[in-house]
């Protein structure tokens, strides 16, 4: 009996962590999908498996995201876990652009430790940062005291920095740019010709299964209601949308729906890419906010942005409970529009001198010294030049996504309030 349990439960396992695998695959979290809450309020992955039987829900829905037959996952089909990596070249160029992302993040691998890696495999160890965090740290308090001198109460007498912290940009090298941002609509191309072929007829089921793949790879997204359209929704969809005008042709695409992936693809992070006008423009017909998102990427290159907490303002984990609970009893919508307000005014004003504060935070922007931005400056000017005005270089945003207001708002949200459940994998 303890050995039939054993062996049922290493099976549990194998199905488990091939699921998980074909997750990561695409560069996609199991527990993205699949959560709870606790009493709490944190999220917790929920388990395909509890004290050995199946969640059924999450089979099935696990095998809706990845374009899967629910006895694919229950076999381990490595056969059927692959085809879409095989199918699609985007996954693999998206892959190793991350990678190549992730290594710039380090200083000079010496040839050693690769030869080293070469032989043994593995990861490579004692790689350098990139950037001496001390040096930006101290020069972070110098533009504090100089500060200080013409607005006293920049600097805290008697007080330490603590929790520093800094983020920034950089660019690197990927010549394949132009194959991944072609292999990228590729799958537009594909899940847009299913997407309207359904408003005429029924896909089969492997259409059925390649579409739903593609609606989670691009996370393809309601431009009303901020959910998936998967193939169950889109069905009960069609009539909503033919309601509102729409008559199911492929120019109607980005005024129905949008590529939430896009938001987190960012190909102007390689050289490569601000040296090609055409790719860019390309690339902008696809995605709505490109134009805007380069530009502050490009201006961003040139600084560090730091941020930090003065010891006399930091506050226990009582006080800031404490604090929770007074708001909570006080709160009313005027004086919270009142904060809303003074926020943006903290971020504008941070964006206009470089040093600003936010809900117990200082935050100062450092300028890159010319060895840490190195050739970096020029590719940034490029990006800046790319997403300005079109006169003086800048590509045109063709794509514009339309937001709702208002009446016609709330209308069309409710239109659409029977086709999604509760639960996020419902």
């Amino acid at each position: 009996m303890a050995t039939s349990k054993k062996s049922e439960n290493r099976e549990n396992s194998k199905i488990d962590n091939f699921l998980k695998n074909c997750f990561a695959r695409y560069l996609l979290s199991y527990d993205q999908f699949f959560f709870g809450v606790d009493e709490f309020g944190n999220t917790e992955p929920l388990p395909l498996f509890t004290k050995g039987v199946i969640s059924e829900k999450i089979l099935n829905r696990a095998a809706e995201i990845l374009g899967l037959a629910p006895e694919d996952i229950l076999s381990c089909n490595q056969d059927a876990a692959k085809k879409w990596y095989r199918k699609f070249p985007f996954f693999e160029l998206f892959n190793q652009f991350n990678t190549s992302y992730h290594l710039s993040y380090q200083g000079e691998i010496s040839a050693e430790n690769i030869l080293l890696k070469a032989i043994f495999g593995g990861k490579l160890c004692n790689i350098p940062e990139r950037y001496n965090s001390e040096d930006i740290r101290n020069r972070m308090v110098e533009m504090l005291r100089e500060a200080n001198a013409y607005l006293p109460g920049t600097c805290h007498e008697g007080a330490q920095i603590i929790q520093f912290s800094y983020e920034t940009n950089h660019f690197f090298s990927f010549p394949k740019i132009g194959e991944l941002i072609g292999s990228f609509l590729d799958l537009v191309f594909r899940v847009k010709e299913l997407f309207f072929k359904a408003w005429g007829s029924a896909l089969d089921e492997s259409e059925i299964k390649e579409y739903n793949f593609l609606v989670t790879a691009l996370q393809l997204t309601d431009n009303v209601a901020p959910h998936s359209v998967y193939y169950k929704n889109l069905q009960k969809l069609i009539p909503v949308y033919r309601s509102e005008g729409f008559k199911g042709k492929k120019e109607e695409f980005f005024e129905i729906v949008h590529l939430k992936f896009c938001k987190n693809f960012a190909p102007w992070n390689c050289k490569e890419f601000c040296e090609n006008a055409d790719l860019a423009q390309i690339y902008a017909s696809y995605y709505s906010d490109a134009k805007k998102t380069m530009f502050r990427f490009g201006r961003s290159v040139k600084y560090f942005s730091c941020r930090f907490k003065w010891s006399d303002e930091a506050m226990s984990d009582l006080d800031m409970d404490e604090i929770e609970d007074d708001c909570v009893k006080n709160f009313n919508l005027e004086t919270a529009g009142e904060e809303l307000e003074h926020d943006y005014e903290e971020i504008e004003a941070y964006e206009r001198a470089g040093m600003g504060s936010l809900s117990g935070w200082t935050m100062v922007r450092v300028p890159k010294t010319s060895e840490e931005i190195g050739d970096d400056g020029v590719y940034a000017e490029k990006l800046i030049r790319l997403g300005g005005v079109p006169s003086k270089g800048g590509i045109r945003q063709t794509l514009r996504r339309k937001y709702l207001q208002g009446e016609e708002f709330m209308d069309r949200l409710a239109a659409r309030s029977s086709v999604w459940g509760r639960g996020y994998y419902e």
